[in-house]
């Protein structure tokens, strides 16, 4: 095994050598490397399961196997390297010669795997049986693979390495059927119109755990077959009247294909019909008389596939529900044509917007409450006020903006065209001081109003917030601070809007921080 690789002399009659490539190099160590994985991770498991039993000759055995694997894998990894190839000490015919001396090893590797399950026959050690079973399957599989490298006959890279459906092993190799790995159960319809065939799969697959159902011909399959009825149909091609392919074609076109896999099973040698069932919508074919270990594996497989289906919907479904949420978080946090915008482009574009009513209510003694009251006292109080608000912007057509602690922002005319902006805010503001006034909540509310020209926008990276800024902002701002608590008070711009439909009468000039004088208006009642 450690001897120098020499490119050997070529008979100028021989067929053209094969050229081994890098690419192909990396091929055929990933497929002797694949079964090789398998080996070493299910004994590294079964080692575990055994840590409490160090003594016991299983225990031994899988530390042996595990040892040998190791030392192929070193041997695969030191002279199939792509360095060698580069230094010109790698050529096809020196793979093979290295295929041909890890044979022995990988075939001791899978006599020791059959002794292994041999040995897990006590019924306390029933429960490794399975994974030993697929430490057997792997190393039978290196074998092969090591087996069909070596052959000078055949292309070491024709597309496939692993082994075709009727390789055979070697003899020393423990048959695939030494273990039965056991199939997760499901429901399966056989469809089949010969009572004999139809028993002996049933008996086949109660056997295996799973719940049979018959159906003697296709139209009573077809009358039997329902969406999520069965995890799996076998069904016979030829049969009177409604044949399989016939069958198959119903079941395509009436969607229940999607979610329930088919495998074809009939005696029939015209490979024409298989393929057209295939085409029609079949999962997979297999020819009569069956092997049951082929039946065994093909049912696990079209299981599989149907779980695989299943938890393929399932996830959809959450990503669906997961989408829905998103959505109603966005609708919560911006308004509605934002959102939209926001799906469509991935941002919100900053706008100007010409005339905006802008709405700022505050509750009066709020402060001095909080320092007197159990802070889930003043939270179930703030959660009646804050309803109450979210219900009269909606009712009276207004952008709930933010809320600051005991402070409320809305505006009107800012995603939503809208001929009278302050008018709808003032009867909103009036709503709101009536609703609080009736609730027996230990607060006033003041409400301030103000329209003019501001900036709209989506700010912040992590969490973002749907805002407003502006002149007309801060003026509304100390309109309201400025005003009668338990009303609404407005600018004399946002006056004038609404004098025609509103009972009011003037507070006077104030003095606003940042603005200077300016009249406010209280509006007492609507015309």
């Amino acid at each position: 095994m450690n001897r120098t690789d020499h490119p050997a002399p070529q008979d100028p009659d021989a067929p053209a050598v094969e050229e081994l490539t890098e690419e192909k190099l990396s091929f055929v160590r990933h497929e002797l490397r694949t079964p090789i994985n398998a080996i070493l991770g299910y004994g590294e498991m079964l080692r575990e399961d055994l840590e409490e039993e160090p003594g016991h000759p299983l225990a031994q055995g899988l530390e042996q196997l595990h040892a040998g694997t190791r030392e192929i894998l070193k041997a695969i990894n030191r002279r199939l390297d792509n360095s060698r190839l580069q230094a010109g000490k790698l050529s096809a015919a020196a793979l093979r010669r290295t295929a041909a001396e890890l044979r022995p090893p990988a075939e001791w590797i899978a006599q020791e795997a059959g002794k292994l399950v041999d040995a897990a026959a006590d019924e306390a050690l029933e429960v490794l049986r399975p994974d030993l079973g697929k430490v057997l399957e792997a190393s039978r599989q290196l074998f092969t693979l090591l087996e069909g490298l070596s052959d000078p006959s055949k292309a070491i890279l024709s597309g496939r390495l692993s082994p075709a459906a009727d390789a055979s092993p070697a003899a020393t190799v423990p048959a695939v059927d030494a273990v039965d790995i056991p199939c997760p159960p499901g429901t399966v319809l056989v469809v089949d119109d010969n009572e004999a065939n139809r028993d002996v799969l049933g008996r086949y697959l109660t056997r295996q755990g799973h719940r049979v159902e018959f159906a003697v011909d296709g139209q009573e399959a077809l009358e039997k077959i329902s969406p999520g009825s069965h995890d799996l149909i076998l069904l016979d091609i030829l049969m009177p009247e409604i044949d399989g392919r016939e069958v198959l074609r119903r079941l395509r076109d009436g969607g229940l294909l999607a979610d329930t896999p088919v495998i074809v099973i009939s005696a029939m040698d015209d490979i024409r019909a298989v393929a057209e069932c295939i085409k029609l919508g079949a999962e997979d074919c297999l020819r009569k008389p069956f092997d049951p270990v082929l039946l065994r594996a093909r049912v696990r497989a079209g299981l599989e596939k149907k779980r695989l289906r299943e938890r393929e919907h399932a996830y959809l479904e959450e990503i669906k529900q997961g989408k829905e949420r998103a959505d109603q978080l966005l609708h919560l946090l911006y308004p509605a044509k934002i959102v939209e915008e926001l799906k469509s482009t991935g941002r919100v574009r900053p706008r100007h917007y010409q005339h905006v009513a802008v709405f700022f209510a505050d509750l009066v003694g709020f402060t001095a409450y909080c320092q007197e009251q159990e802070p889930e006292a003043v939270l179930d109080k703030l959660q009646i006020v804050d309803d109450a608000f979210e219900e009269l912007t909606l009712e009276h057509g207004l952008e709930k903006i933010k809320t600051i602690g005991d402070a409320f922002m809305a505006a009107s005319g800012l995603v939503r065209r809208t001929e009278q902006p302050v008018l709808e805010c003032v009867r909103c503001g009036l709503d709101f001081v009536r609703r609080l006034e009736g609730s027996q909540l230990p607060w006033s509310v003041r409400v301030g109003i103000h329209a003019g020209p501001l900036i709209a926008g989506v700010v912040g990276r992590r969490k973002c917030l749907f805002d407003v800024w502006g002149a007309t902002v801060n003026t509304a701002a100390r309109v309201e601070s400025n005003g009668d608590p338990g009303s609404v008070n407005v600018s004399e711009a946002a006056w004038l809007e609404v004098q025609s439909s509103c009972e009011g009468h003037s507070l006077g000039q104030r003095q606003m921080k940042g603005i200077g004088a300016l009249e406010i208006f209280r509006v007492d009642s609507l015309r």
